[in-house]
C-alpha cells in the first residue's frame, strides 16, 4: 500500500488499518468510515457503540426492574433459551420469475453460510428498498428458512402466488396505496395466555420499558398487581402452566393485563410506522381500541394519558356486546345496517354453506330422515347405522310411549292453549313433575316447553347485576345465553379445573352478592363429565350456589339412570338448580328445573319463561311419563347403554382414534383437528352406511374439529364393530 506523504498522517496521530488489532481503549468505541463513489458522491460517518445498559434504580418499581432485565437481554440476538423465536423476512425484486431467482440465491445463501444467523438475514433484507414483487417468509431457524425458501423458489417459478405453503406468501404487486387499509381488533377476556408478552419484551426494550411503566399504574388498583403482572405477561411459563393461567383467568388480574398487552403493542406499531385505519375491540379490548384510535388522530401524547386509564380494570366485568371505538358510522352508510342480507354474520353463514356446496360432499345438514332414529334410520333409500341421536335408550318410537301420546291427544287435544299458571295446567304435567323430582332426588321440579329455554330464563331470573357467574370453559350456548341475559358479571374457568376455579372464588368471592357456578352433568362435545363431590366442596367453601345442566345425563349416567347424582354418590341436595331436557333419553320436547320446593314454588309464579309461556303440549308430556315408567320398568336398558358406550370407547381408542376426554359416557368424538377433514369424513362414512355427524368451527375451535357419536342401548355388537372399523379405515385413508 502507497500512503501519500504530502497527507501528514503521522503528526495527525493517525495511521492505516491494514491488519485487525485490538481496539487501544476500554472507552466508548467511534470510528469513522468514508466512501469515495466514482461518480463524485462521498459519504463520511462517523459511528459509536451502543452504549452499555446501566443498572436498574434501586427506587423503580418490580414491574421495571423486570421489564429491564427483559430489555437487557435484546441484544439483536434470541436470548438464551428463545434461539427458536421466529423472524420476518422480506425478498423482493422486479418481477415475479426475478424474484424466484432471488428466493432461491438467498437460499443457497442460507445453506452455504453456517454463521449466517436467522436474526442477521432479516435484518439485512428489511434493510433494503422493496422492489415490486414481493415474498414473505416467517422461519425460526436456518434449516426451516432454507426449506421455506426452496418451496417458494419452486412455486414462484410455476407462476403461483398468495399463500404458497404455510408462513409463505407473495404477490406480483403491492396494493395501490389508496386501497390498503389496516385494522387492529382486540380482544377481550379468553384471550390471555402467561407470558403472551415476553417475546416482545425480549426483543424490543422500548416496549419493555412502556410495558413496565402501564404496569406500575395498576397500584392505583391494587398494592398487587404491579408484582403479580410483570410475571405473568412476561415472565417465563412453560405452554401448561395451569396455575398462572387461573391466575390470569381472575378479571382484575385479566383485564389490566389485555390493556398492558394491547397498548403496549400497538405504540410498538406506531413507532414501526404501523397505523390502523380502524380499530375496534371487544370487552376491555376497547380501552387499546380507544388508545389506538386516538394515537393515530392526535399523536403519542393523547395516547399516553389515555393509556393509564386503560391499564386499570373496570370495576364491573360485565359481559355485554361492547360499541365498536373510532367514529360514528356515516349515514350515508347506514344501509348496510338495514339490509340484513349485507349483515357480516350472514355473509359468515353463507360463506360457510358454499364452503359446504364446493367440498364435493353431501351436505349432512338438514337431512330428510324417514321414521324414527334409533340403532337405524333411513334418508331417502340409503340405510345407515346412525349415530347421530340422542335417542339414548331407544324409547323414542317405544309402542307404549306411541300409545301414551295418542291417548294423550285424544284426551285433552295437541295444545294446552294456555300458560300453566292460568287455564293451561293438566293432570299429566302435575304427574311429570313429580316423576321428574323422584327421578334427580329432588323435593321438586317444574317442566317447561324448551331445554334451551329453561337454562336462560333459569340463569337469568336467578341471578342479577350485583351477582357473578362462573361457567365451565364448554358450558353450553344456552348457559352463555342465560348468563348474558341476567345482567351479572360472567366470568368461565378452565375445563374440569376445580382448583382454578377454587382459587378464583378465594379472589373475588367477597365482591359479589350471589354466585352462582354451572356446569354440565356430561359434555355434550366432549363426552366427560362434571367432579361433583369437588364442586360441592368449594361452592359450600366460598358461600356459593351450584347448578348442574343434566341434558346428557339423566336416564344415561348412574345405575338406574338416576343422573349425576346416582352416579357420582352425592346427596340431590347439596346441588342448588339442577336442570335437564326431555329430548335424549326422555323421548319428548321440553326441559325441566328441579331443586329444593321453595325455590320450585317460587319458580311456578315468577319465572318467564314458565309465567309467559304455553304450558307443555299434552303429547311431549305423556311422552316423557311413559318414558320415565320404562326407565323403572326396564332397568336393562341402562346398563345396555353403558355396556356399548364402553364396548365403543375401547374400540376406538385401540384403533387409534384421538376420542378426547370422552370416559364412562354414549358420546365420544372422533377428533379430526381440521374441520375439511370431519367434513370428508363424514361423507365417507355416510357412503358405507354410516351416520356421525361433523362438528366443525366456528362450533368448536379448528384443531378440535370432529365427528360425533351417539351411542345408544339399541345398538348391537356387530353394528358397533363394524362401525369403528369402517371408522379407523376412513380416517387413516385421509391422513
Amino acid at each position: 500500500m502507497r500512503v501519500n506523504g504530502e497527507l501528514g498522517l503521522d503528526a495527525a496521530g493517525l495511521r492505516l488499518t491494514t491488519e485487525q488489532q485490538p481496539w487501544p481503549h476500554d472507552d466508548v468505541r467511534r470510528a469513522g468510515v468514508s466512501s469515495f463513489g466514482f461518480g463524485g458522491t462521498n459519504v463520511h460517518a462517523v459511528l459509536e457503540g451502543a452504549p452499555a445498559a446501566g443498572p436498574v434504580r434501586r427506587d423503580a418499581g418490580p414491574a421495571a426492574q423486570t421489564a429491564a432485565r427483559g430489555a437487557a437481554q435484546s441484544d439483536a440476538r434470541p436470548a438464551e433459551g428463545h434461539e427458536d423465536a421466529p423472524w420476518l423476512f422480506l425478498l423482493s425484486a422486479g418481477s415475479v420469475p426475478d424474484l424466484a431467482r432471488h428466493a432461491e440465491e438467498i437460499r443457497g445463501f442460507v445453506a452455504g453460510t453456517p454463521d449466517a444467523t436467522p436474526a442477521a438475514v432479516a435484518r439485512t433484507l428489511a434493510s433494503r428498498e422493496l422492489l415490486t414483487a414481493r415474498l414473505a417468509v416467517v422461519a425460526a431457524t436456518r434449516e426451516e428458512l432454507r426449506d421455506k425458501l426452496d418451496v417458494a423458489a419452486r412455486r414462484l417459478a410455476e407462476g403461483a402466488l398468495g399463500e404458497l405453503a404455510e408462513g409463505i406468501h407473495a404477490t406480483a404487486a403491492p396494493l395501490p396505496a389508496e386501497d390498503r387499509k389496516v385494522a387492529f381488533a382486540f380482544p377481550g377476556q379468553g384471550s390471555q395466555r402467561p407470558g403472551m408478552l415476553a417475546d416482545l419484551v425480549r426483543r424490543f426494550p422500548a416496549l419493555a420499558e412502556r410495558a413496565a411503566e402501564l404496569a406500575e399504574f395498576t397500584a392505583e388498583e391494587s398494592a398487587t398487581l404491579p408484582q403479580a403482572l410483570p410475571d405473568l405477561l412476561w415472565g417465563g411459563h412453560e405452554p401448561d402452566d395451569a396455575e398462572a393461567q387461573a391466575a390470569l383467568t381472575v378479571t382484575d388480574v385479566c383485564q389490566p393485563g389485555l390493556g398492558i398487552t394491547g397498548v403496549s403493542t400497538m405504540e410498538l406499531l406506531a413507532a414501526c410506522g404501523v397505523e390502523p385505519d380502524i380499530a375496534v375491540g371487544h370487552s376491555v379490548g376497547e380501552f387499546p381500541a380507544a388508545v389506538a384510535t386516538v394515537q393515530s388522530r392526535l399523536g403519542a401524547q393523547p395516547a399516553a394519558m389515555t393509556a393509564q386509564r386503560a391499564a386499570a380494570p373496570t370495576p364491573e366485568p360485565v359481559q355485554q356486546a361492547p360499541a365498536a371505538a373510532g367514529p360514528s358510522r356515516p349515514v350515508a352508510d347506514r344501509s348496510e345496517t338495514a339490509d340484513v342480507r349485507a349483515f357480516p354474520e350472514v355473509l359468515a353463514s353463507l360463506e360457510r354453506a358454499r364452503t359446504i356446496a364446493s367440498a364435493s360432499v353431501h351436505n349432512p345438514y338438514f337431512l330428510q330422515h324417514e321414521g324414527t332414529i334409533r340403532d337405524t334410520t333411513r334418508v331417502g333409500d340409503h340405510e345407515l347405522i346412525s349415530f347421530s341421536s340422542y335417542n339414548y335408550l331407544g324409547l323414542s318410537g317405544h309402542p307404549a310411549v306411541s300409545a301414551a301420546i295418542a291417548d294423550a291427544v285424544e284426551r285433552y287435544g295437541s295444545s294446552v292453549s294456555a300458560a300453566r299458571i292460568l287455564s293451561g295446567n293438566r293432570p299429566l304435567h302435575e304427574e311429570l313433575d313429580r316423576g321428574l323430582a323422584e327421578l334427580v332426588g329432588a323435593q321438586a321440579a317444574v317442566t317447561l316447553v324448551s331445554g334451551h329455554a329453561t337454562n336462560v330464563t333459569v340463569i337469568g331470573h336467578l341471578m342479577g347485576a350485583e351477582d357473578l357467574i362462573l361457567h365451565d370453559s364448554l358450558a353450553h350456548d344456552s348457559i352463555i345465553q342465560g348468563c348474558r341475559q341476567s345482567g351479572a358479571a360472567r366470568q368461565p374457568f378452565p375445563h374440569n379445573d376445580i382448583a382454578a376455579l377454587d382459587r378464583i372464588l378465594s379472589q373475588v368471592r367477597d365482591r359479589y352478592r350471589r354466585v352462582l357456578i354451572v356446569v354440565e352433568g356430561v359434555y355434550s362435545m366432549d363426552g366427560g363429565t362434571a367432579d361433583l363431590p369437588a364442586l360441592i366442596a368449594v361452592k359450600e367453601k366460598h358461600g356459593a350456589l351450584l347448578m348442574v345442566d343434566e341434558a346428557h345425563s339423566i336416564g344415561v349416567m348412574g345405575k338406574t339412570g338416576g343422573g349425576m347424582a346416582e352416579f357420582s354418590g352425592v346427596t340431590p341436595e347439596d346441588v342448588d338448580v339442577w336442570m335437564g331436557t326431555l329430548s335424549k333419553s326422555l323421548a319428548s320436547c321440553g326441559g325441566y328445573v328441579a331443586g329444593r320446593h321453595e325455590l320450585i314454588e317460587h319458580f311456578r309464579y315468577t319465572l318467564p319463561g314458565f309465567v309467559f309461556s304455553a304450558g307443555l303440549p299434552p303429547a311431549s308430556t305423556a311422552a316423557a311419563l311413559a318414558a320415565l315408567r320404562l326407565i323403572r320398568e326396564e332397568p336393562e336398558r341402562v346398563t345396555r347403554l353403558h355396556d356399548n358406550s364402553e364396548l365403543f370407547l375401547r374400540l376406538a381408542a385401540e384403533a387409534g382414534i384421538d376420542v378426547g376426554t370422552s370416559e364412562g359416557t354414549p358420546i365420544v368424538p372422533a377428533i379430526t383437528g381440521d374441520s375439511m377433514k370431519a367434513l370428508q369424513l363424514s361423507d365417507r362414512l355416510y357412503a358405507r352406511g354410516v351416520s356421525a355427524n361433523p362438528i366443525l368451527h366456528p362450533a368448536v375451535e379448528e384443531r378440535l374439529a370432529r365427528l360425533r357419536f351417539f351411542i345408544t342401548s339399541e345398538h348391537t355388537e356387530e353394528q358397533i364393530t363394524a362401525s369403528v372399523d369402517i371408522l379407523a379405515e376412513e380416517l387413516a385413508k385421509l391422513s
